[in-house]
């Protein structure tokens, strides 16, 4: 019988919030939990030296693999746009998110 590892991570976590999934058309968009994790640009002496990325963990079973081309994600109001998943076989997705 294989370990669970999904529902620990995502049960009773306070980093835990509620996002909004939207494939691409025709897909529907459908409530998600993410671990969502904004990060801004590094500044040294007041110049921007690297755009960090902005992150969020999903269950894979939530937005699929390979994550459809295509879709967004909401989380707190804003709408970002997937760049990149990484599914990182325990059914676990590290999706990468873009404001632009």
């Amino acid at each position: 019988m294989p370990i669970d590892l999904v529902t620990p991570l995502f049960s009773n976590n306070p980093f835990k919030e509620q996002g909004t999934f939207t494939p691409p058309a025709p897909g529907v968009a459908k409530p998600i939990d993410v671990i969502f994790e904004k990060t801004e640009s590094i500044m040294a002496a007041g110049i921007k030296i690297q755009n960090a990325d902005t992150t969020a963990i999903v269950k894979t079973a939530d937005v699929g693999d390979p994550v459809p081309s295509g879709s967004t994600l909401t989380v707190r109001a804003i709408v970002y746009k997937i760049i990149k998943g990484f599914d990182d076989s325990t059914g676990v997705t590290t999706v990468q998110l873009s404001k632009n």
